[in-house]
């Protein structure tokens, strides 16, 4: 069956969607003031904003290193089990045995008989 639609074949549906896709559409010249241009910063603002950059990704970097030396003394996680023999792991091996065995007993037990599905 096919659906056909006379209402969006005219002129006037079609205006009143372009103008909805228009309106929609965010206009960069719309955002920008026209008035003042952009203000370029002078050279010791643009080393200090640098330099300030610079430090925080030292800091970041320093703190990453004692993360890391926290981590490799820290031998008690593992010692920590394997997930499949947690409650949780052994839960999902469960269910996912179910899923598949209830996959396979459906496929044999199809109660759908056609024409179509017995080339399959």
């Amino acid at each position: 069956m096919t659906v056909r639609l006379s209402f969006w074949r005219s002129a006037i549906p079609r205006a009143v969607l372009l103008a909805v896709v228009v309106a929609l559409i965010p206009l960069p010249v719309a955002a920008a003031d026209p008035g003042s241009p952009a203000p370029t910063p002078d050279l010791k603002a643009s080393i200090a904003k640098a330099a300030a950059h610079e430090a925080v990704a030292a800091a970041r970097a320093t703190a990453q290193q004692a993360q890391q030396g926290a981590k490799v003394a820290d031998k008690s996680a593992l010692d920590s089990p394997s997930f499949f023999k947690t409650p949780a792991g052994i839960v999902t091996m469960i269910v996912l045995a179910a899923g598949v065995g209830y996959g396979c007993y459906s496929l044999s037990h199809d109660r759908i008989h056609s024409v179509v599905r017995a080339g399959q």
